[in-house]
């Protein structure tokens, strides 16, 4: 535990970042308080011409780090960073990506929305964000932002402000069974009646009583939910 919390108040003392004019302005606009170098030195993108942010929450909230060595660390600022799949840990006026090695989970509670927030560190080292857990069915959910091209102008005589590129975050929910199989949907009702085609009807019942979008994760714990209640 003690060589935990040194390591972090070391990285928390020694971080330093040196940014070019360039690089600044799209700091100022996406995130004021970190240089996320791999975005923005990156080849995807005119670095002055991105819309829309990486971040889950462009604000910060109060979190709690667990690490691997069981070590809990509160009193901290975190934000989550999709396109690189990073977890941002601000104290102070010190910002860190805080490296994957030492983190076992992390929560936070979105101050605007007022929602709690949890991610795990899966076995594939990615960040998975848990929303239902039962014996029989967990559903986890995994960001991933990208960067989508502005549309070419195709009238060069027009006076209309140039397209931009967007940063747009994606989600993608893993549904996990207790006999190990598991199923992957960017938000597919069809996908549910594949896995239980003998209550496909009582669940398009369901889904349709209930007006039910899969737009949202309320969504798919209500599914969730009815599915395991039902089994």
């Amino acid at each position: 535990m003690r060589k935990s919390l040194i390591l972090i108040c070391l990285i928390f003392i020694s971080i330093s970042h040196k940014v070019t004019s360039q690089n600044q302005q799209v700091i100022n606009k996406i995130d004021p308080l970190f240089q996320n170098n791999d975005l923005f030195l990156s080849k995807d993108s005119s670095l002055d011409n991105i819309e829309g942010s990486p971040f889950l929450t462009d604000y910060w909230n109060e979190g709690i780090i667990t690490t691997k060595s069981g070590t809990i660390f509160t009193d901290i600022k975190l934000k989550y960073d999709s396109y690189i799949d990073e977890l941002l840990a601000k104290k102070s006026n010190r910002s860190i990506v805080v490296p994957k090695a030492m983190v076992k989970s992390f929560q936070y509670k979105d101050s605007l929305n007022d929602k709690d927030i949890y991610f795990q560190l899966g076995n594939n080292n990615i960040y998975k964000h848990q929303i239902f857990e039962d014996d029989q069915l967990t559903i986890t959910k995994t960001y991933n932002a990208q960067i989508v091209k502005a549309l070419p102008k195709t009238n060069p005589y027009s006076a209309a402000t140039p397209s931009k590129d967007k940063m747009l975050i994606n989600a993608m929910y893993i549904f996990g069974y207790e006999d190990g199989t598991k199923l992957e949907t960017k938000g597919s009702f069809n996908d549910f009646y594949r896995k239980w085609p003998k209550q496909k009807k009582i669940l398009k019942k369901f889904i349709k009583d209930n007006k039910i979008k899969g737009e949202s994760d309320e969504d798919w714990i209500k599914v969730a939910t009815y599915l395991v209640d039902k089994d």
